[in-house]
């Protein structure tokens, strides 16, 4: 049980930072090239590989060809129809002149155009991630046979370790690969879930001090921003594994949580599309012209994001259950 309730509410959590991560908001403003670092490259970017890391762990716990076919139910289908529903709002607002200039992307009709955004490269960006995790679980025979062999498996977790260490420009796989190969490991381990244990906050203090002195020598020699990403995830995870029963504890954050829960797909799902949006009606408004005013609108726009995922599947809810059912691989 308390297993299940810290690896829910560490989804939530994850969910919530990707909504950050694509609500930032770029102007030229002083000191928004360290704002849109901060929460762009670093404090939001853990949150992917933890949600590879739980698929993992999830996947190969009592792992069974069963849970293959599960996850194409909940995994494969979603994907493929909000791939398909995404393109279908995209080529919509393209054409109406009232909407057409929230869309930036170029769009064409042309079946090699609309099969890549679909399958290979959707154009919801937030997708990518169940297409990989997709393979990982289709190749999932091959890497339990790896995980069960006492040598080969700790090769292969050294090998990937290095491999996403020394990418510096998000290769396919390598990012998804690592993470769910690294909780397929982690689930063959016994750990001990004591919320009794003592966190240790003052390492949250330190993450962020060492990000903030990160990113000012990043930006001054310029040297390539994805190192502060691999930075912030290698010590997010840290500071994560030594605080993580703050996860358990009886507060009005987890409360959220657990009640973010039963949005949190549909929300994934569905973000990047409204985002582009509120973040656009947001700026036209508040025009914001310091730091101040941009840290307003961003928490405008993440709010307001959510909302509208949530009010937008409540309605559906209450239209066709099924529907939604289907829309979020029976996770609402």
């Amino acid at each position: 049980m308390t297993r299940s309730i810290l690896i829910n509410r560490a989804n939530s959590f994850c969910m919530i930072l990707v909504v950050a991560m694509h609500c930032v908001i770029t102007t030229n403003c002083e000191g928004s090239d360290f704002f849109h670092t901060f929460i762009f490259r670093t404090a939001t970017r853990i949150a992917v590989p933890i949600f590879f890391l739980i698929s993992g762990y999830l996947l190969f716990y009592n792992y069974s060809i069963s849970k293959i076919k599960k996850r194409t139910r909940t995994i494969l289908i979603p994907f493929l129809l909000w791939s398909i529903i995404s393109l279908i709002i995209f080529f919509v607002f393209k054409y109406i002149p009232l909407t057409a200039r929230f869309i930036n992307t170029d769009l064409q009709l042309s079946a090699s155009f609309i099969f890549t955004n679909i399958f290979i490269h959707p154009i919801n960006g937030a997708l990518w991630f169940l297409r990989d995790l997709y393979l990982l679980i289709l190749l999932s025979p091959i890497i339990y046979h790896i995980l069960n062999h006492n040598i080969l498996k700790k090769v292969s977790i050294i090998i990937c370790a290095i491999i996403w260490i020394i990418d510096l420009k998000y290769s396919f796989g390598v990012e998804s690969s690592f993470y769910f190969l690294l909780g397929g490991y982690l689930s063959n381990r016994n750990f001990d879930i004591n919320h009794s244990n003592h966190s240790k906050k003052y390492l949250i203090l330190l993450y962020f001090i060492i990000l903030f002195i990160s990113i000012h020598i990043v930006l001054k020699h310029q040297y390539n921003p994805i190192i502060l990403s691999k930075i912030s995830i290698i010590l997010g995870l840290i500071v994560l594994i030594y605080n993580y029963n703050l996860f358990l504890l009886a507060t009005p954050f987890n409360r959220l949580l657990d009640s973010f829960k039963k949005y949190s797909f549909f929300c994934y799902a569905s973000h990047l599309i409204i985002a582009q949006f509120i973040k656009k009606i947001i700026v036209l408004a508040l025009a914001p012209t310091n730091i101040y005013i941009l840290s307003i609108a961003y928490l405008l726009t993440i709010c307001i994001t959510i909302i509208v995922c949530c009010t937008i599947q409540k309605i559906i809810t209450m239209i066709s259950p099924n529907l939604i059912n289907i829309l979020t691989g029976s996770r609402s």
